[in-house]
């Protein structure tokens, strides 16, 4: 392969080594609770050192699905996605799982605080979540002053551990977004707690209409997510590149896309293509040091001229990644990402890898060809078997169906419409606006 001996590539970050103790990790609780940092919590299953393992071991989305007799390699690749989204998508089991869990602590809090409104965010709220991702809840009041105090953190720490409806529990009051961390025991779902921050609730509402519009876009993003995480990439506290910023890269680089644009050809058949120009885009031809990725609804994605916005890249390096937030445009929301080098370098890499695959299946045997994965050379799963049911359309995510941009209290019926505090600049989930960067540091 014309990669392997490349030492700038940013390979997979996991080995042997770490898969078998993966388990132990969990178990004794020093998951740092990243919502992609795993397809699963149960990954670190490792086979026997004595068993050598098979292409369906590595790429289990190939497993009964071979696509290797297709003429053009690029159909193949698309396939092949499709089954690997289909693979990882929610089962029907996953999705009441997690809204009885979300269920239970609502009805719980809301009868500890019944003027409050306990909502969701993040990953969950956008179908964008990889097996074993964690949840985000937000707790709010119709003032939005209420419960931003430390006093309500350690309240409710408590009274999740007196109800058991926490195990883990841990309140990190001294961030500069207090949160409260913990595993729902009936589920066993990593949870983080947070208190009056609304702009997550903004960001889910503008993904989803995102989503409706864009097709491929959930594809691409779970793809991408999925890459990044196997290499360590997809922690903003650490420079990678957070749940939000990916959203927004796709999105943009979709919606840009020429022969998108003019609808030339249709993103669902052609995500192959799509996912090797994508890399090939931000790995190869992305001018960072002069660019900007704006995105908004009124004007839509754009990239802007860097010396134009002298405060979005203000103390930066110049060398660096700036997105503008669609909700607030002097805001970077990709500031936290300041490990671009690597970032980029494992974007490059995965476009040659993925290329230099193509080329070699595509002089290859139809005896060579059976059973072999293309995306595989990108992406490595760890998981438990899983089924390729995608049953969102059985089992509806309570997490978006309840969410409006002004809904009523469940409790009360009083309507929470209010303008954001300047304190809800930041908020913790895995599509943070202003970064992750500095949440676990005092104030």
């Amino acid at each position: 392969n014309a990669m392997a001996d490349q030492e700038d590539y940013i390979g997979f970050d996991f080995s042997s080594s770490e898969d078998e103790t993966a388990n132990d990790r969990y178990n004794e609780g020093e998951d740092e609770y990243n919502s992609e940092a795993y397809l699963s919590n149960d990954e670190g299953s490792a086979l026997p050192n004595a068993q050598r393992p098979r292409v369906n071991d590595l790429y289990p989305w190939v497993k009964n699905h071979d696509h290797s007799a297709e003429q053009e390699i690029s159909d193949w690749l698309t396939m092949e996605i499709m089954d690997f989204i289909a693979y990882i998508s929610p089962l029907a089991a996953e999705i009441k799982s997690r809204n009885d869990a979300v269920r239970r602590l609502r009805d719980a809090i809301t009868g500890l605080w019944p003027d409050c409104e306990v909502q969701v965010f993040g990953s969950y709220a956008t179908d964008l979540y990889l097996p074993g991702s964690d949840i985000d809840m937000v707790i709010t009041s119709a003032s939005g002053m209420q419960f931003d105090n430390r006093q309500c953190l350690f309240q409710l720490s408590s009274f999740l551990r007196n109800q058991r409806l926490g195990v883990q529990v841990e309140p990190i009051a001294k961030a500069k977004v207090p949160i409260i961390k913990f595993v729902e025991p009936i589920s066993n779902i990593h949870i983080d707690v947070s208190f009056e921050r609304t702009n997550g609730l903004t960001a889910a509402t503008q993904i989803r209409k995102w989503l409706d519009t864009t097709p491929g876009l959930r594809e691409l993003v779970l793809v991408v997510k999925q890459f990044l995480s196997s290499r360590k990439l997809n922690n903003v506290h650490v420079g990678g590149l957070g749940g939000y910023s990916t959203i927004c890269l796709v999105y943009a680089y979709l919606r840009l896309h020429p022969r998108l644009s003019t609808q030339h050809i249709d993103p669902l058949q052609n995500l192959g293509c799509l996912l090797i120009e994508f890399f090939e885009l931000y790995g190869n031809n992305f001018g960072y040091d002069n660019l900007i990725v704006a995105v908004d609804d009124m004007q839509g994605p754009r990239y802007l001229n860097r010396r134009y916005h002298p405060d979005l890249a203000a103390g930066r390096n110049p060398f660096s990644l700036v997105i503008q937030d669609p909700s607030d445009p002097s805001n970077n929301i990709s500031r936290g990402s300041f490990n671009l080098r690597d970032l980029k370098k494992s974007f490059t890499g995965a476009y040659e890898l993925l290329c230099s695959r193509c080329y070699e299946l595509k002089g290859a045997s139809y005896k060579e060809r059976l059973g072999q994965s293309i995306l595989g050379n990108v992406i490595k799963y760890r998981g438990t078997q899983r089924d390729f049911n995608d049953d969102r359309h059985i089992v509806v995510n309570e997490a978006i169906d309840n969410q409006a941009p002004e809904k009523k209290s469940i409790v009360t019926g009083k309507k929470f419409s209010r303008k954001m505090t300047q304190q809800e600049e930041i908020y913790f989930s895995d599509m943070t606006i202003s970064s992750d960067e500095g949440k676990y540091a005092s104030d």
